[in-house]
Protein backbone atom coordinates (compact mmCIF):
# COMPACT_ATOMS: atom_id res chain seq x y z
CA UNK A 1 0.00 0.00 0.00
CA UNK A 2 -1.54 2.82 -0.73
CA UNK A 3 -3.24 1.69 -3.40
CA UNK A 4 -5.06 4.25 -5.35
CA UNK A 5 -7.11 7.65 -4.09
CA UNK A 6 -9.23 5.56 -1.38
CA UNK A 7 -5.76 4.06 0.60
CA UNK A 8 -4.05 7.50 -0.48
CA UNK A 9 -6.59 9.17 1.14
CA UNK A 10 -5.72 6.60 4.43
CA UNK A 11 -2.02 6.78 4.45
CA UNK A 12 -1.78 9.68 6.76
CA UNK A 13 -4.09 7.79 9.63
CA UNK A 14 -1.52 4.99 8.87
CA UNK A 15 1.17 7.10 9.62
CA UNK A 16 -0.50 8.61 12.39
CA UNK A 17 -1.06 4.81 14.55
CA UNK A 18 2.22 3.73 13.71
CA UNK A 19 3.90 6.35 14.97
CA UNK A 20 1.71 6.39 18.14
CA UNK A 21 3.30 3.31 18.76
CA UNK A 22 6.60 2.65 20.87
CA UNK A 23 8.48 0.33 17.80
CA UNK A 24 11.83 0.48 16.76
CA UNK A 25 11.45 0.45 13.08
CA UNK A 26 8.99 0.15 10.61
CA UNK A 27 9.57 -3.01 7.54
CA UNK A 28 7.31 -1.81 4.34
CA UNK A 29 7.54 -5.07 2.02
CA UNK A 30 6.76 -3.68 -1.36
CA UNK A 31 3.97 -2.94 -3.53
CA UNK A 32 3.93 0.70 -2.79
CA UNK A 33 0.82 1.26 -5.90
CA UNK A 34 -1.13 -0.59 -7.84
CA UNK A 35 -0.03 -2.93 -10.55
CA UNK A 36 -2.50 -0.85 -12.30
CA UNK A 37 -1.33 2.16 -11.33
CA UNK A 38 1.17 3.26 -14.56
CA UNK A 39 4.77 3.60 -13.54
CA UNK A 40 6.15 6.92 -13.40
CA UNK A 41 9.41 8.64 -11.81
CA UNK A 42 7.46 11.26 -10.52
CA UNK A 43 4.91 8.72 -8.49
CA UNK A 44 7.93 6.31 -7.39
CA UNK A 45 9.86 9.82 -5.79
CA UNK A 46 6.42 11.01 -4.21
CA UNK A 47 5.53 7.27 -2.20
CA UNK A 48 9.22 7.11 -1.17
CA UNK A 49 9.09 10.46 -0.20
CA UNK A 50 5.68 9.54 1.70
CA UNK A 51 7.94 6.74 3.59
CA UNK A 52 10.40 8.51 4.10
CA UNK A 53 8.69 11.00 6.21
CA UNK A 54 7.72 8.27 8.52
CA UNK A 55 9.58 9.42 11.78
CA UNK A 56 10.96 5.72 12.45
CA UNK A 57 13.82 4.65 10.49
CA UNK A 58 12.15 2.34 7.37
CA UNK A 59 13.49 -0.30 5.78
CA UNK A 60 11.72 -0.92 2.28
CA UNK A 61 11.71 -3.91 0.04
CA UNK A 62 10.98 -3.60 -3.98
CA UNK A 63 7.31 -5.04 -4.74
CA UNK A 64 6.98 -6.38 -8.38
CA UNK A 65 4.31 -3.30 -9.01
CA UNK A 66 7.02 -1.07 -8.99
CA UNK A 67 9.54 -2.30 -11.48
CA UNK A 68 8.58 -6.22 -12.85
CA UNK A 69 4.96 -4.95 -13.89
CA UNK A 70 5.61 -1.50 -15.44
CA UNK A 71 6.09 -3.24 -18.97
CA UNK A 72 2.51 -3.28 -19.11
CA UNK A 73 1.28 -0.33 -18.07
CA UNK A 74 3.84 1.98 -19.44
CA UNK A 75 5.20 -0.52 -22.81
CA UNK A 76 9.02 -0.09 -21.29
CA UNK A 77 11.43 -2.42 -19.75
CA UNK A 78 11.49 -3.51 -16.45
CA UNK A 79 15.39 -3.46 -16.26
CA UNK A 80 14.25 0.56 -16.71
CA UNK A 81 12.75 0.96 -13.92
CA UNK A 82 14.32 -1.50 -11.37
CA UNK A 83 17.58 1.16 -11.79
CA UNK A 84 15.05 4.31 -11.33
CA UNK A 85 13.60 2.69 -7.97
CA UNK A 86 16.98 1.57 -6.78
CA UNK A 87 17.99 5.56 -7.15
CA UNK A 88 15.12 6.65 -5.53
CA UNK A 89 14.64 4.56 -2.60
CA UNK A 90 18.24 4.07 -1.88
CA UNK A 91 19.40 7.32 -2.00
CA UNK A 92 22.49 6.70 0.75
CA UNK A 93 23.41 2.66 0.33
CA UNK A 94 23.92 1.46 3.97
CA UNK A 95 21.38 4.20 6.01
CA UNK A 96 17.46 3.05 5.80
CA UNK A 97 14.42 5.74 5.01
CA UNK A 98 12.31 7.18 8.35
CA UNK A 99 13.31 10.74 9.44
CA UNK A 100 15.27 9.03 12.08
CA UNK A 101 16.28 6.73 9.87
CA UNK A 102 19.66 3.97 11.01
CA UNK A 103 23.06 2.43 9.66
CA UNK A 104 22.31 -1.10 7.90
CA UNK A 105 24.52 -3.41 5.91
CA UNK A 106 24.15 -4.01 2.77
CA UNK A 107 25.04 -6.04 -0.32
CA UNK A 108 28.57 -5.13 -2.63
CA UNK A 109 30.43 -6.96 -4.53
CA UNK A 110 32.61 -3.43 -4.90
CA UNK A 111 31.10 -2.63 -8.22
CA UNK A 112 27.90 -0.72 -9.66
CA UNK A 113 26.42 -3.99 -11.04
CA UNK A 114 27.02 -5.82 -8.55
CA UNK A 115 25.65 -3.84 -5.40
CA UNK A 116 21.81 -4.59 -4.17
CA UNK A 117 21.42 -1.68 -1.56
CA UNK A 118 17.81 -3.38 -1.49
CA UNK A 119 19.44 -6.42 0.70
CA UNK A 120 20.20 -5.63 4.09
CA UNK A 121 21.25 -6.68 7.65
CA UNK A 122 21.21 -5.20 10.97
CA UNK A 123 21.68 -7.23 14.54
CA UNK A 124 19.60 -5.57 17.58
CA UNK A 125 19.87 -7.24 20.73
CA UNK A 126 21.43 -10.74 19.44
CA UNK A 127 18.31 -10.88 17.07
CA UNK A 128 19.67 -11.40 12.96
CA UNK A 129 17.30 -9.05 10.74
CA UNK A 130 18.25 -9.62 6.77
CA UNK A 131 16.27 -7.92 3.68
CA UNK A 132 15.99 -10.24 0.44
CA UNK A 133 15.19 -9.00 -3.07
CA UNK A 134 12.19 -11.18 -4.28
CA UNK A 135 8.86 -10.30 -5.94
CA UNK A 136 6.26 -11.37 -7.35
CA UNK A 137 4.87 -12.43 -11.00
CA UNK A 138 7.15 -15.10 -10.64
CA UNK A 139 10.58 -13.45 -9.38
CA UNK A 140 10.81 -11.53 -12.59
CA UNK A 141 10.41 -14.40 -14.98
CA UNK A 142 6.86 -13.80 -15.81
CA UNK A 143 6.60 -13.16 -19.68
CA UNK A 144 5.85 -10.03 -21.55
CA UNK A 145 5.84 -8.49 -25.10
CA UNK A 146 9.64 -7.33 -25.72
CA UNK A 147 11.36 -9.87 -22.83
CA UNK A 148 14.96 -9.95 -23.63
CA UNK A 149 17.83 -12.39 -22.59
CA UNK A 150 18.71 -8.82 -20.68
CA UNK A 151 16.41 -10.00 -18.22
CA UNK A 152 16.39 -13.70 -18.17
CA UNK A 153 19.74 -12.57 -16.78
CA UNK A 154 18.97 -10.19 -14.19
CA UNK A 155 16.70 -12.58 -12.54
CA UNK A 156 19.24 -15.46 -12.30
CA UNK A 157 21.91 -12.92 -10.77
CA UNK A 158 19.42 -11.47 -8.37
CA UNK A 159 18.42 -15.14 -7.29
CA UNK A 160 22.39 -15.89 -6.43
CA UNK A 161 22.72 -12.57 -5.10
CA UNK A 162 20.15 -13.30 -2.87
CA UNK A 163 21.00 -16.70 -1.64
CA UNK A 164 24.52 -15.36 -1.43
CA UNK A 165 23.08 -12.32 1.04
CA UNK A 166 20.95 -15.52 2.90
CA UNK A 167 23.61 -17.95 3.39
CA UNK A 168 26.09 -14.93 4.57
CA UNK A 169 22.99 -14.05 7.11
CA UNK A 170 23.15 -17.40 8.75
CA UNK A 171 27.09 -17.41 8.57
CA UNK A 172 27.19 -14.18 10.50
CA UNK A 173 23.85 -15.37 12.94
CA UNK A 174 25.72 -18.42 14.04
CA UNK A 175 28.94 -17.01 14.42
CA UNK A 176 27.27 -14.77 16.99
CA UNK A 177 25.90 -16.83 18.58
CA UNK A 178 22.34 -15.13 17.70
CA UNK A 179 18.73 -16.17 19.35
CA UNK A 180 16.79 -15.55 16.74
CA UNK A 181 16.19 -13.94 13.10
CA UNK A 182 13.90 -12.38 10.73
CA UNK A 183 14.26 -12.62 7.08
CA UNK A 184 11.98 -10.18 5.11
CA UNK A 185 10.96 -10.26 1.49
CA UNK A 186 8.42 -8.69 -0.89
CA UNK A 187 7.00 -12.31 -2.54
CA UNK A 188 5.08 -15.36 -1.44
CA UNK A 189 7.59 -17.71 -2.13
CA UNK A 190 5.27 -20.95 -1.05
CA UNK A 191 2.59 -20.82 -3.83
CA UNK A 192 3.69 -22.68 -7.40
CA UNK A 193 3.94 -20.81 -10.41
CA UNK A 194 0.91 -20.49 -12.38
CA UNK A 195 1.91 -19.31 -15.47
CA UNK A 196 5.91 -20.88 -15.74
CA UNK A 197 8.05 -19.23 -18.50
CA UNK A 198 9.04 -22.48 -20.52
CA UNK A 199 12.04 -20.24 -21.90
CA UNK A 200 13.63 -20.42 -18.74
CA UNK A 201 14.69 -23.70 -16.63
CA UNK A 202 14.92 -21.39 -13.28
CA UNK A 203 12.55 -22.03 -10.89
CA UNK A 204 11.67 -18.49 -9.26
CA UNK A 205 11.50 -19.59 -5.29
CA UNK A 206 13.14 -23.24 -5.39
CA UNK A 207 16.59 -21.88 -4.37
CA UNK A 208 15.78 -19.62 -1.65
CA UNK A 209 13.18 -22.25 -0.03
CA UNK A 210 15.97 -25.05 -0.26
CA UNK A 211 18.54 -22.34 1.22
CA UNK A 212 16.26 -21.17 3.90
CA UNK A 213 14.81 -24.87 5.15
CA UNK A 214 18.43 -26.31 5.19
CA UNK A 215 20.08 -23.43 7.10
CA UNK A 216 17.04 -23.11 9.08
CA UNK A 217 17.32 -26.93 10.31
CA UNK A 218 20.92 -26.40 11.10
CA UNK A 219 20.70 -22.72 13.08
CA UNK A 220 18.13 -24.72 14.98
CA UNK A 221 16.33 -21.47 17.35
CA UNK A 222 13.33 -19.41 16.09
CA UNK A 223 13.20 -17.45 12.52
CA UNK A 224 10.35 -15.52 11.26
CA UNK A 225 9.98 -14.84 7.42
CA UNK A 226 7.76 -11.64 6.38
CA UNK A 227 6.25 -11.27 3.25
CA UNK A 228 3.49 -9.62 1.19
CA UNK A 229 2.26 -10.20 -2.46
CA UNK A 230 -0.90 -12.22 -1.80
CA UNK A 231 -2.87 -9.86 0.22
CA UNK A 232 -3.53 -12.24 2.59
CA UNK A 233 -3.18 -12.18 6.58
CA UNK A 234 -1.67 -15.23 7.92
CA UNK A 235 0.80 -16.47 10.68
CA UNK A 236 1.57 -19.76 9.90
CA UNK A 237 4.29 -22.57 9.41
CA UNK A 238 4.48 -23.61 5.44
CA UNK A 239 7.69 -24.35 4.75
CA UNK A 240 8.80 -27.85 3.99
CA UNK A 241 11.52 -29.78 3.38
CA UNK A 242 11.96 -30.34 -0.47
CA UNK A 243 12.97 -34.18 -0.74
CA UNK A 244 10.90 -35.17 2.79
CA UNK A 245 7.44 -32.60 2.81
CA UNK A 246 8.79 -32.13 6.27
CA UNK A 247 7.34 -29.42 7.95
CA UNK A 248 10.49 -27.35 9.21
CA UNK A 249 9.54 -26.23 12.92
CA UNK A 250 11.17 -23.54 13.50
CA UNK A 251 10.58 -21.31 10.27
CA UNK A 252 7.50 -18.73 11.13
CA UNK A 253 5.45 -16.90 8.34
CA UNK A 254 3.89 -13.52 8.98
CA UNK A 255 2.30 -12.14 5.58
CA UNK A 256 1.13 -8.69 6.28
CA UNK A 257 -2.50 -7.16 5.01
CA UNK A 258 -2.48 -5.94 1.72
CA UNK A 259 -5.30 -4.21 -0.21
CA UNK A 260 -8.06 -3.52 0.06
CA UNK A 261 -7.33 -3.91 3.80
CA UNK A 262 -5.42 -0.79 5.46
CA UNK A 263 -3.62 -2.04 8.31
CA UNK A 264 0.14 -3.27 9.77
CA UNK A 265 1.06 -5.88 12.21
CA UNK A 266 3.42 -4.94 15.36
CA UNK A 267 6.13 -7.97 15.74
CA UNK A 268 7.26 -8.38 19.32
CA UNK A 269 10.38 -10.73 19.42
CA UNK A 270 10.91 -11.50 23.15
CA UNK A 271 13.72 -14.36 23.55
CA UNK A 272 13.23 -15.27 26.76
CA UNK A 273 9.59 -16.42 25.89
CA UNK A 274 8.34 -19.81 24.75
CA UNK A 275 6.98 -18.59 21.66
CA UNK A 276 9.59 -15.74 20.73
CA UNK A 277 7.53 -13.71 18.05
CA UNK A 278 4.33 -12.16 19.00
CA UNK A 279 2.23 -10.29 16.56
CA UNK A 280 -0.60 -8.09 17.11
CA UNK A 281 -2.37 -6.56 13.54
CA UNK A 282 -3.72 -3.50 13.62
CA UNK A 283 -6.36 -2.86 10.63
CA UNK A 284 -7.68 1.14 10.45
CA UNK A 285 -11.30 1.25 10.06
CA UNK A 286 -13.07 1.54 7.19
Amino acid sequence: MPYGAEQLAQFPLLVRSLESQDIEWVIHVGDIKAASTPCTEDLLKTRISDIDAIRHPVIYIPGDNEWTDCWYQTESSPLQWLSVLRSIAYPTYGESLGESGMTVAYQSAGSESTEYPEHQSWVRYNVHFTTLHFVGSDNGLADFPGRTDEHGTEVSQRIDAAVSWLNQSFDKAESTQATAMVISTHANPFPESTEPNPAYDIQPFADFQETLARRAIEFGKPILLLHGDTHTFRFDRPLTLPETGERVENVFRLEVFGAPTVGWVEVNVNTNSADVFSISPRVLPD
